[in-house]
């Protein structure tokens, strides 16, 4: 299963609002956000460069740089300051997916299936004014880890 499949299950888990969920280019987003049906939409870019590096006893580990946007639409006519309510319930949002994020098992597995690095943090930025909708919110840059076992390969 694709990645980003694996990005969408997390975000359709989480709990106390609707949102949709897009995936691609800026044009792309910028382009289907005005079809979005809940106010809050959380958008997945391609994936950036990937890292492969050899674990040990047969497994690779593959690194994943991410950029997300949880945003939700606003009125083009509020100033930031009418928007920061928004933007923080965004805020909770994306905490709220990471930890999602860091538990999530895939169906038939028993590990988590994303891993983090010791220390880990993400890097958040506030959005004003965002997609011709008009969206505001916050955007998240990451970097997440997969285990990929040689044993799932038949020889």
């Amino acid at each position: 299963m694709p990645l980003r499949d694996e990005i969408q299950a997390i975000v359709a888990s989480l709990p106390n609002q609707p949102i949709d969920f897009l995936y691609g280019t800026a044009n792309e987003i910028n382009v289907d956000a005005d079809s979005v049906n809940n106010p809050a939409l959380v958008c997945l870019y391609p994936l950036m460069p990937i890292g492969i590096g050899l674990g040990v006893n047969g497994s690779a580990n593959n690194t994943f740089d991410l950029y997300m946007e949880f945003i939700m639409i606003t009125k083009f006519e509020n100033q930031s300051d009418d928007n920061e309510g928004k933007i923080n319930q965004m805020i909770e949002l994306a905490n709220r997916f990471l930890v999602y994020m860091s538990k999530y098992v895939r169906q038939g597995e028993v590990s988590q299936y994303f891993k983090f690095d010791k220390g880990f943090k993400a890097k958040a930025m506030p959005i004003y004014y965002s997609k011709d909708s008009n969206r505001c919110g916050v955007s998240l840059s990451f970097s997440v880890s997969t285990r990929f076992d040689d044993y799932l390969l038949p020889c």
